[in-house]
């Protein structure tokens, strides 16, 4: 969205159509000649007006006043705020002055807004009620008259219509000196106000009293050069004492930052800096030399505010900051006759000092490189590549929580978990507590979006690190295996979770991302650990071995298109439960073939019990000596487990750093894992081919 509502100026808008807008009316006690109706034939707008009507033959005392209220309803009073309403008066008979207008009754009296001396047809009024007293009970917006009276009166008038806004004026903000603003009426396109941001300002303001708003609106913002259309935003309904913020699209230019993480100033770590560099690049590719693009920042500050592209198109700045948290770097191309107007960010988080492990402590949780204490809290460590949740519950709230914030846990001194911070709550109870919540680094992927990278005969290294470079995340390149070939895939309008996804998907292989946030890429993660082991009775405290096997098929049968048919069966499992047959159809299939690498895809899927193995350990092993993914010795007897297990999970409390909980897989249900994600992908790539 180009402009983006900021402060909304419409206070209150009545159409004159209905009690329901919360219409009373009535009279003076004085006077009883009144009368009031909804009016469906003499109107301004919508289904009715209202109209008042007075009809009374015997003179009053000549000098003497009189008052009629005949329509309130109740507003919420601001200072200096702008009416606009349609007024009419058909007749008026025997007037030595009238006031019939606006009024706001407050402590002190009445507060009228214009007045009316005579026969008017439909009239658009406007008028600003200043000085207005603080709200207390009885303030009312009123329609009234007030006259001296001589004579017998008959008087005819009617009211449509009423807004109350903040002022009568629209400011638009976010601009550069020289960006010009045009504001237009959707209903025919006639243009009602233009300003230009002035020197040293970032926005305008213009008087749109003339429209009886709120009204369908249109903006035109022009480049700095006065000349160059930027963009014509879409019509929005907009009202006197609106406040929009403009954004300028994304186009020719580019921001990077370099670190992605830094410390405030008054941090003992380094550095204290990031360099931002914008690089702006004409429509055809080329360096764009000789423009000034100018820098602001959500947190601390940048300098210089603005700077001119040099030969390589490249504007230069610094962040700093003594705030931890995070800070993003607009830059912003205003445009000219050759380059239409661009934005571009940079963010980076800001540390307050460098984390430090301690080992004399059970755990430490960190956000921005801060440590805060801690009441209780869990975290899980996983194979699988959704990210995992996390826990903490802290004593109180402080201010240098920071939503979306990084997050890091030691346990025993060393980095175990990192997170995104993406659930603060508090509740106040008997007891009140704070409790912050998120999942993992592998989050941090989901965050960026990959426009657009082309790789042609690359390593994989390369692709990652270009990924990894072009899209920052706070996450860097770790350890990527060699792969034998050179690869060739294109990224588009995709997550940076879904582009690494869709590249291991490719090969075959794993990724993950480590407790110190790097991304590491792997034909198969984890290594047999055999002085690791968990034994029943010594630190194997609970063990849980379950197995289901309501869903095993250990023969096959598989229809493709047409008459394709492909049976396939595996003899140990027949000997170990019976035959137990299925079926399953791939219809699209149209090769033997990939038929029958499909169906033994579905025979590894389907022959082996679902299989979940979970227990509780002591783990006076030093951190870590075993991880997810690693094999480990595990021995019990009463459940018949004797033999290596993958982890593929660790749940830890935060209470004691030698208590976890895991859940692991055996030997047997790992390889028909592997099998099956084996023929898969010979499938697929067949299928592709």
């Amino acid at each position: 969205m180009p402009v983006s509502r900021t402060v909304v100026g419409l206070l209150h808008e009545f159409k004159c159509d209905s009690f329901d807008e919360g219409w009373n009316f009535g009279s003076d006690p004085y006077i009883h000649h009144a009368v009031y109706s909804w009016d469906s034939v003499v109107k301004k707008e919508g289904a009715n007006s209202i109209h008042f009507s007075e009809n009374r033959s015997d003179p009053y005392t000549p000098g003497e006043g009189s008052r009629e209220n005949l329509a309130s309803v109740a507003i919420t009073p601001v200072s200096e705020m702008r009416i606009h309403c349609w007024h009419k008066v058909s007749m008026m008979t025997q007037l030595t002055h009238n006031e019939v207008g606006v009024f706001y009754l407050g402590p002190g009296g009445f507060y009228p807004a214009f007045d009316v001396t005579g026969v008017e047809d439909w009239t658009f009024k406007k008028a600003t009620l200043t000085d207005l007293p603080s709200p207390q009970d009885g303030m009312y917006f009123y329609w009234a008259n007030w006259c001296y009276l001589s004579g017998p009166l008959v008087a005819h008038s009617y009211l449509d219509h009423i807004v109350l806004s903040k002022s009568q004026y629209l400011k638009v903000s976010g601009l550069v000196p020289g960006q010009k603003v045009e504001v237009y009426r959707a209903s025919d396109n006639v243009k009602i106000a233009e300003a230009t941001c002035a020197s040293g300002q970032s926005s305008i303001t213009v008087d749109i009293d003339a429209e009886e708003y709120p009204e369908y609106m249109y903006l035109k913002i022009y480049a700095s050069d006065g000349t160059t259309l930027v963009e014509t935003t879409p019509s929005y309904k907009i009202s006197g004492g609106d406040e929009w913020a403009w954004t300028s699209p994304a186009g020719t230019l580019s921001a990077s930052g370099t670190p992605y993480i830094f410390y405030r100033e008054d941090a003992i770590a380094a550095p204290k800096s990031s360099a931002i560099t914008a690089t702006l690049k004409t429509e055809a590719g080329q360096p764009a030399p000789g423009k000034v693009v100018y820098f602001s920042t959500t947190l601390g500050t940048v300098d210089p505010a603005s700077d001119t592209t040099d030969a390589n198109g490249e504007a230069h700045t610094t962040l700093t900051s003594n705030i931890q948290g995070i800070a993003s770097v607009k830059c912003n191309w205003p445009g000219d006759a050759d380059i239409p107007a661009a934005v571009a960010y940079s963010k980076h988080h800001v540390f307050y000092d460098a984390e430090e492990g301690n080992p004399d402590k059970n755990f430490q949780f960190y956000i921005e490189g801060k440590e805060f204490p801690y009441v209780s809290g869990h975290y899980a460590l996983s194979t699988d590549t959704t990210p995992q949740e996390f826990s903490v519950e802290i004593p109180e709230w402080d201010d240098g929580i920071v939503p979306r914030g990084l997050v890091s846990i030691y346990r025993l001194g060393t980095l175990e978990y990192s997170g995104i911070l993406t659930k603060p709550h508090r509740d106040l109870s008997e007891s009140p507590k704070v409790t912050l919540g998120g999942t993992d680094s592998k989050s941090l992927l989901e965050e960026v979006v990959v426009t657009l990278s082309d790789y042609s005969e690359k390593t994989l290294t390369e692709i990652i690190a270009g990924l990894l470079t072009a899209y920052p995340s706070a996450v860097s390149l770790g350890n990527v295996e060699p792969y034998p070939t050179p690869l060739s895939i294109t990224f588009a309008d995709e997550y940076l979770v879904s582009s690494v996804s869709r590249l291991v998907n490719l090969i075959g292989w794993f990724y993950r991302v480590t407790a110190d946030r790097k991304l590491d890429l792997e034909s198969a993660f984890g290594v047999t650990k055999p002085n690791i082991m968990f034994i029943e009775g010594v630190n194997l405290f609970r063990v849980d071995h379950d197995e289901d096997y309501s869903q095993v098929a250990n023969r096959v049968r598989l229809r493709g298109s047409s008459t394709l048919v492909s049976t396939v069966f595996d003899d140990a499992s027949i000997g170990d439960v019976g035959l137990l047959d299925g079926i399953a159809f791939q219809k699209t299939i149209t090769s033997q073939a990939m038929l029958d690498i499909a169906a033994c895809a579905e025979l590894a899927r389907t022959m082996g019990a679902a299989t979940k193995i979970s227990g509780d350990v002591l783990d006076d092993y030093d951190p870590m000596s075993w991880l997810v993914g690693d094999w480990v010795t595990i021995t019990s007897d009463y459940v018949d487990l004797s033999d290596s297990f993958k982890i593929v999970q660790i749940q830890r409390d935060m209470v004691d750093p030698s208590f976890a909980h895991v859940e692991c897989v055996n030997k047997r249900a790992y390889e028909l894992a592997d099998i099956f994600e084996k023929l898969s992908r010979q499938l697929k790539d067949l299928n592709v081919s």
